[in-house]
């Protein structure tokens, strides 16, 4: 049974019972290891204060294929947006990585490769920035050999790009500046 407006009912909703991989960060950064950069939960939120490119953060003993990450991310303060979630092709570090992140100036929405120290932006959309002070949510998601990103509502199209050496790996946020 589903119970409507019923202020009396239990809740019975469990995230990490519901999702592979579930964090609300109310346990601090338990489900996380951190690989460079400073990284802290703050007010039930997960905080990025990085200053150099490729500083990450990725969610501990989890390896997905055919996943999607759902998130919500918050632009603080800043003229660049460049931190967002990455999705790793491999366990290693080494591996390929795709990180979509959203920037102040247009276009707005990208969809990048780092291998090795190298950089490749593949794919980009839109002219709204966003505000400084707004939360967004973003999906970023691989199925077998695409991986893709969107932001719904303000860029709801997904942006993709396809990786045939890609299969499965670790997920995260990254800085790309």
């Amino acid at each position: 049974y589903i119970y409507y407006g019923n202020a009396a009912a239990t809740s019975l909703s469990n995230g990490s019972n519901t999702f592979e991989f579930f964090d609300d960060f109310s346990n601090g950064l338990g489900k996380w290891t951190v690989v460079s950069g400073i990284w802290a939960i703050n007010s039930g939120k997960m905080r990025g204060t990085t200053t150099n490119f490729g500083e990450r953060i990725r969610a501990t003993g989890i390896t997905f294929s055919n996943h999607a990450l759902h998130f919500k991310e918050t632009w603080v303060s800043g003229i660049s947006f460049q931190r967002g979630s990455f999705i790793r092709g491999g366990a290693d570090e080494s591996a390929d990585s795709y990180v979509s992140f959203m920037y102040s100036y247009g276009p707005v929405h990208f969809l990048c490769r780092r291998l090795l120290s190298v950089t490749a932006v593949l794919v980009t959309q839109g002219t709204t920035a966003p505000t400084i002070g707004n939360t967004y949510s973003g999906i970023h998601r691989a199925s077998s050999t695409t991986v893709s990103a969107a932001y719904p509502p303000l860029y709801s199209t997904f942006i993709s790009a396809i990786d045939a050496s890609f299969s499965s790996g670790s997920l995260g946020f990254m800085s790309w500046y």
